[in-house]
């Protein structure tokens, strides 16, 4: 078992503008402040688009990439968008935190999260 957070997406065409300014801002931040990147072994900056939100932890302080894609192709049984990431409580874990919290306000019901965090 690892330290896991979940989600679920209903489907949405693009992730709102509005969500948009407000991960820009914490996400430009983490990667000036040396926490996070594209993957942990690329030198990169992190991925934000109207459809997908992409980075790691940094070396030895990455774990695995957190990766929502609205147009991800893995479904669960209900046909929503299912995807997790395993951030063994590493320092980017606050990052995937934030960006999920983020997530939920602006989709509202349209995305359901689970967490091993609080």
């Amino acid at each position: 078992m690892g330290y896991t957070h979940c989600w679920k997406l209903d489907t949405v065409p693009v992730i709102p503008v509005e969500a948009r300014v407000v991960l820009k801002e914490i996400i430009d931040a983490a990667y000036a402040d040396g926490l996070i990147q594209y993957e942990s072994d690329v030198r990169k900056e992190p991925v934000l688009t109207e459809t997908e939100i992409r980075f790691n932890g940094i070396g030895d302080n990455g774990h695995e990439t957190f990766h929502f894609d609205i147009h991800d192709d893995y479904r669960a049984d209900d046909g929503t968008v299912f995807a997790f990431c395993k951030t063994a409580e590493k320092p980017y874990d606050e990052i995937v935190m934030q960006v999920l919290i983020t997530l939920k306000y602006f989709l509202k019901d349209g995305l359901n999260i689970s967490s091993d965090g609080s």
